[in-house]
C-alpha cells in the first residue's frame, strides 16, 4: 500500500511540474482562427506641400476575415486572409485584397502581394528582434516586442493580454517617424499607427512631405 501511495505521490508531482513548466509561445496573438473577423475604422492622410490640397485626409472602414486553409507556393498549409473595404452607398463589404497567413518556423507572417512579411515571431518576448522584411527585397524594418501581456481597452473593449510590436522611432527637427502595431490575444492586430513625415524646418511645424494611416479596431468575433 505504502508503494502504492509513494507511485501515486511522484506521478502527481511530476504531472504538476509539467504543467509549471509549459510554455505560452504567444502563437494566439495573431488571431489564425478561421472564421475571425476584425473590424477597424481607418484614416490614412497625405502631406505634399507642392499639391491642391497639399493635406489630403481619407476615411474608411476596414474588415479583415481569417478563412480556410490554402496551400501556398511553398508548400505550407496557410490560411486565407481577406480583406474588404466598407462601400457606404451599396451597405456591403467590398473585396479589396486577398493575402495568405501561416504560422511556420517560430514566426508569424503574412502574404501580401506576394511579399512575405513577419509580423510577429515566437515565443513572445522582449528580447527579440526581427526584420519583417527579412523574406523579400524590401527596405529593412526592424521590430522588437514592447509591453508584454498588458490589459487595454479599446473602443470600449477589453482586452486581457495585448503586445506592443515597435517598428519604428525616430524623431529629429526634420523627420518625425514613429510606426508600431497593437495585438491582442485570440483576436489578432486591434490598432496600427503610422506616421512617416519631413518637417520644413526647426523652428517649424509645417510638414513638408509624408504619410500618416492609423487603423483602430471597432468589433471582432466569428463567423
Amino acid at each position: 500500500m505504502k508503494k502504492i501511495n509513494f507511485l501515486f505521490l511522484m506521478l502527481l508531482l511530476f504531472s504538476c511540474k509539467k504543467e509549471e513548466t509549459k510554455i505560452d509561445f504567444g502563437y494566439s496573438y495573431f488571431g489564425l482562427q478561421e472564421g475571425r473577423y476584425v473590424i477597424y475604422d481607418g484614416m490614412y492622410i497625405t502631406h505634399d506641400k507642392n499639391l491642391v490640397p497639399a493635406h489630403d485626409t481619407t476615411f474608411y472602414k476596414l474588415k479583415t476575415l481569417v478563412g480556410k486553409d490554402y496551400v501556398d507556393n511553398s508548400g505550407r498549409t496557410a490560411k486565407e486572409f481577406t480583406r474588404f473595404l466598407w462601400n457606404e452607398s451599396t451597405q456591403t463589404w467590398e473585396l479589396k485584397d486577398l493575402y495568405t497567413a501561416i504560422i511556420d518556423g517560430g514566426k508569424a507572417e503574412l502574404v501580401e502581394e506576394n511579399q512575405r512579411r513577419i509580423k510577429l515571431v515566437f515565443a513572445v518576448a522582449e528580447d527579440k528582434t526581427w526584420n519583417e522584411n527579412a523574406y523579400n527585397t524590401q527596405e529593412k524594418i526592424q521590430c522588437s516586442y514592447q509591453s508584454i501581456g498588458i490589459p487595454r481597452t479599446l473602443n470600449g473593449i477589453d482586452f486581457d493580454s495585448t503586445v506592443a510590436v515597435l517598428k519604428g522611432d525616430f524623431f529629429t527637427f526634420y523627420d518625425h517617424e514613429r510606426h508600431y502595431e497593437l495585438y491582442a490575444k485570440d483576436v489578432g492586430m486591434i490598432k496600427k499607427y503610422y506616421q512617416d513625415l519631413r518637417i520644413l524646418g526647426e523652428d517649424s511645424t509645417v510638414i513638408e512631405k509624408g504619410i500618416e494611416e492609423f487603423l483602430t479596431l471597432t468589433d471582432f468575433g466569428i463567423e
